[in-house]
């Protein structure tokens, strides 16, 4: 079947039954005929007027422009796939008003020209930088859109001020994506992902390098012509950086990669950089007539000329003071009074707390939303509705405020609520008493509760940042703990440790009452922080920050493990510093108090410690004496895992690395060709590519 949408003439007299319908006649019937003409049997191909209207509620597949006999212009044509699920009852208000581009003519002809060059088999990457609400992510969309209209593959990915501690959050987003649409390689690679990581430490580097490069691999396209996005650049986790400039680094063929970001540039800016500006005010006085285009007022000069001056050139503001601008002209014409409605706000953010403060049946939800996030599935929604009324209604009411818009998931994804830019939201949150907060962010918290306790996914940082936000906070704590320890096991290191220091950074506020909890959270999350800074910045700044403070908690705590954890961490550090003596003081002093609790593991760690330490000295025969008998004493399967807790290296291979160094000074030839061997056996074995 073939669908087009326009006007036609129809004769006949309509309604009075099925032989008194009348025929269609024009040019859109002519153009579902020749739509129709490219469907293949079975299939539902639509002019791109109908794909503009159901766009929303049906999944799309582009199919590129085509020349069909009788039409003058090339036509994009898209076929219909499935329908998208909607929410009972939901009124469908999923497009924000837009209005043309304006004033970008150059930005868009740079962006075309790297488009050009990929089109020609080669690489491109562009950053398009500006201050919030300059226009970044409408200039992108609108290139990209068109794209799509060709029938080009284009992937769009956003970054999200609460995921800065979400390793590689926007790949995830986007593969989850990829997976609902039947990708068996996203679905490989979610898995990958989302399994934690498991194996010596250098086996979990070596995972995590392989999957940075089947990320890269997978979003690089197969060599056609296609576009990636990345948006708000500013907010990328450590492990997204990392995984986009692997990507750009390869420089695959037919890829056009597309940044966004408010991060001034540190080099002068090149042939792959885009800085926005203002608009002059020929260019935002288009959007504003525009916008207020039937409101009755369009042909006011003053009007117009009042809402560029105060919008200061900056599309986001022109937008938003011209459709507040209409919606109170609209409502002045139905009720009849007259005056009030061409007062000027002096500022965009009165404008948006005036539009917020005419909510009715939203304003609950809008509550809802400023405290939790500007993207919320639905469902969430559900569960934290308690006010009057439906939630539909209220949904609709944010829609059509123009504060708001509805999206569709596809695939496994939820429907969603989204906030049309961070500043409502903001205004929002700034319009709730502060007395009125921890209790609505304590709500949140419990309902997120409910939901992981249905088995429903819940981001362990989100769940935090409510707790907090509530005044909960050793609940906060343990969450912040948890969300580092999932970072730890995908090996974000530098994830997991902002998450780590900030459940750490909660203990000092915690009252008398929870002292002797605080110091045993401390005193584990202390420990869980130190192989995540030495991974992410080495082993000199780990002890800088951790050393002493370790020494303090384990020492009011106590306990074997705790203490042994803590003593290998500074003997590191002294190490790392050149104290060699003070090292063998330190590990000398506390061998006897190890031989406690779990003695096997203890008297290992204390014989690498103490064997170590003799040959860094040039002690080779005491050396010799305690490295044989960690040897003696090893069985992989009891102390393999467990010893793992202790530094970046794998025991076994480092202790027989340590004899074959002084067998190659002391003894013979053949002595330290079988110590090699012996070395290198076990690093095969047991994944330690550097010994």
């Amino acid at each position: 079947a073939g669908v087009a949408s326009g006007l036609v003439v129809v004769d006949g007299r309509p309604g009075l039954g099925p032989d008194r319908t009348g025929r269609a006649f024009g040019a859109t019937v002519n153009l579902a005929a020749r739509v129709q003409s490219v469907a293949s049997p079975g299939a539902v191909v639509l002019a791109e007027t109908t794909a503009a209207l159901v766009g929303d509620t049906i999944a799309l597949q582009p199919l590129g422009s085509r020349k069909l006999k009788g039409i003058d212009t090339p036509v994009a044509l898209y076929k219909a796939s499935c329908t998208k699920p909607v929410e009972p009852g939901m009124v469908l208000r999923t497009r924000p008003v837009r209005v043309p581009l304006s004033g970008r003519d150059a930005e868009r002809a740079v962006i075309e020209r790297h488009w050009a060059k990929v089109c020609g088999g080669g690489f491109s990457h562009v950053t398009v930088r500006g201050e919030p609400g300059i226009g970044k992510t409408r200039l992108v969309a609108d290139c990209l859109d068109e794209l799509e209209r060709w029938g080009h593959g284009v992937k769009r990915l956003a970054c999200h001020p609460r995921a800065l501690d979400i390793p590689f959050f926007p790949f995830l987003v986007a593969l989850k994506r990829d997976r609902a649409f039947g990708s068996g390689d996203a679905a490989a690679l979610l898995n990958r992902l989302e399994t934690a990581a498991e194996g010596t430490w250098q086996e979990r580097r070596q995972r995590r390098t392989e999957t940075i490069a089947a990320l890269a691999q997978h979003f690089a396209g197969e060599g056609k012509p296609a576009a990636l996005w990345l948006d708000d650049e500013q907010w990328a986790d450590p492990s997204t950086a990392e995984t986009l400039a692997a990507l750009v680094s390869c420089r695959p063929s037919g890829l056009l990669v597309l940044t966004t970001t408010r991060t001034p540039a540190d080099t002068p800016s090149d042939e792959g950089e885009i800085r926005l500006g203002r608009l002059r005010p020929d260019d935002t006085r288009k959007i504003v007539a525009l916008l207020l285009d039937g409101s009755g007022k369009a042909g006011s000069p003053g009007l117009i000329d009042a809402l560029v001056h105060r919008s200061e050139g900056v599309p986001i503001f022109a937008e938003e003071l011209a459709l507040d601008m209409r919606l109170r002209l609209d409502e002045e014409a139905r009720s009849g009074q007259a005056g009030a409605a061409t007062i000027v706000p002096p500022s965009l953010v009165q404008l948006l707390q005036a539009r917020i403060g005419r909510l009715t049946v939203a304003r609950p939800l809008m509550r809802i939303v400023a405290t939790l996030d500007r993207s919320i599935p639905i469902s969430v929604l559900r569960d934290l509705w308690t006010a009057p009324g439906r939630l539909e209604a209220a949904l609709d009411e944010l829609a059509a405020a123009g504060l708001a818009e509805l999206t569709l998931g596809k695939g496994e994804e939820e429907n969603r609520l989204n906030i049309r830019h961070q500043l409502i939201a903001d205004c929002a949150y700034d319009m709730i008493l502060k007395r009125d907060r921890p209790h609505l962010h304590s709500a949140n918290a419990d309902a997120l509760a409910a939901r992981r306790a249905r088995g429903i996914f819940v981001v362990p940082r989100l769940q935090a940042d409510q707790l907090e936000r509530a005044g909960r906070l050793r609940e906060a704590a343990v969450f912040w703990a948890e969300a580092g320890r999932a970072a730890s096991a995908q090996l974000a290191d530098a994830e997991a440790a902002g998450l780590f220091r900030h459940a750490l950074d909660l203990v000092p506020q915690l009252g008398p009452e929870d002292r002797d909890w605080s110091r045993q959270f401390e005193a584990d999350t202390l420990l869980a922080l130190y192989p995540s800074v030495t991974g992410a910045f080495g082993y000199l700044p780990a002890g800088n920050e951790l050393s002493a403070r370790l020494a303090t908690v384990t020492a009011g705590v106590g306990g074997a493990d705790r203490v042994l954890a803590a003593l290998f961490v500074q003997w590191i550090d002294r190490l790392v510093q050149g104290d060699i003596d003070g090292a063998q003081d330190l590990v000398v002093g506390l061998s006897p108090m190890m031989l406690a609790g779990n003695q096997d593991l203890h008297a290992l760690v204390m014989h690498r410690l103490v064997g170590s330490t003799h040959m860094f000295r040039g002690e080779f025969p005491e050396a010799r004496l305690h490295l044989s008998a960690f040897i003696e004493g090893y069985r992989p399967e009891d102390h393999a895992e467990p010893l793992r807790a202790f530094g970046a290296t794998e025991n076994l291979s480092t202790v027989l690395s340590c004899i074959a160094a002084m067998e190659a000074i002391t003894g013979t030839s053949e002595g330290t060709d079988r110590a090699v061997a012996a070395a290198l056996s076990a690093a095969q074995v047991t994944g330690h590519p550097h010994t």
